[in-house]
């Protein structure tokens, strides 16, 4: 017996190390992304004929052992303590970090390798619904061909038509009523890819004062010049908000619960 065990192990030693051979080593195996997000402490609001947008500083960090993809950002606010405003938006571009850039690049998933580090502010604003997004890219075309057009001949302080400026205040006041001074709060949330609940989910608080609404109003005026839409937004006509954590887990919670319904709709 003992010659042929002595002959057979050799044999099922060399069948075992082909069978571990076809796995990934240990610790391959075990590896894992571990994304850390960390957000500014203020956030700049803005409206873009009548949709609110956030402007955000943004850290994205890969502490894990393998590479990491960051799949969907989302941001949802809300007025406290009422239902009169509602806005669930996703990052559409971001900025280079240098604060001389107005470069826009296209918002697509962050791969981070392990170490890796993204840091960008973020321009965050809602999806427009089909009906929105006909009325604003005509308003957009109008106020364009005509700025255009009268610079054309000269007129650097042009002045859009008095039709289409009713049109675009109209469009904008029916967007922007709800938005109002008082508290909000707002619910950002991060997911990587694989992992099924957030990595991040962290809910703030901010105010909104009777000057700020006066700066988005402001932009809505300067629309007759075309500024923001056939030109550069004026940094002036943006809100600067400090954010504050909430510790509320049931309004976290709430939130949460309503920000998943939005985005399967």
């Amino acid at each position: 017996m003992k010659p042929k065990i002595a002959t057979i192990l050799p044999v099922a030693l060399s069948a075992l190390a082909i069978l571990l051979s076809q796995f990934k080593p240990l610790h391959e195996m075990i590896a894992k992304p571990d994304i850390q997000v960390t957000l500014a402490k203020s956030i700049y609001l803005n409206q873009v004929l009548g949709n609110i947008g956030i402007n955000q500083y943004v850290w994205v960090t890969n502490r894990g052992d393998k590479s990491g993809i960051v799949n969907r950002i989302a941001y949802f606010l809300k007025k406290k303590g009422d239902n009169t405003f509602e806005n669930v938006a996703e990052p559409q571009f971001y900025f280079l970090p240098s604060a001389q850039s107005n470069v826009q690049i296209p918002m697509q998933e962050i791969i981070l390798n392990p170490n890796e580090k993204w840091e960008n502010y973020i321009a965050v604003f809602r999806q427009l619904s089909k009906s929105d997004e006909k009325t604003v890219s005509s308003l957009t075309q109008t106020i364009s061909k005509e700025i255009l057009s009268l610079r054309q001949r000269g007129n650097y302080q042009a002045i859009i038509s008095r039709d289409t400026y009713e049109k675009v205040l109209g469009y904008v006041n029916q967007k922007m009523a709800a938005f109002t001074i008082g508290e909000y709060n707002l619910l950002v949330c991060v997911w990587c890819q694989g992992i099924k609940e957030p990595v991040f989910k962290t809910c703030y608080q901010f105010s909104v004062y009777d000057f700020d609404v006066q700066k988005l109003q402001q932009a809505t005026d300067d629309y007759a010049y075309g500024t923001g839409i056939a030109g550069p937004p004026n940094p002036a006509n943006q809100i600067l908000a400090t954010l504050t954590v909430v510790s509320d887990r049931a309004l976290e919670s709430t939130m949460y619960s309503e920000l998943i319904q939005n985005l399967n709709q």
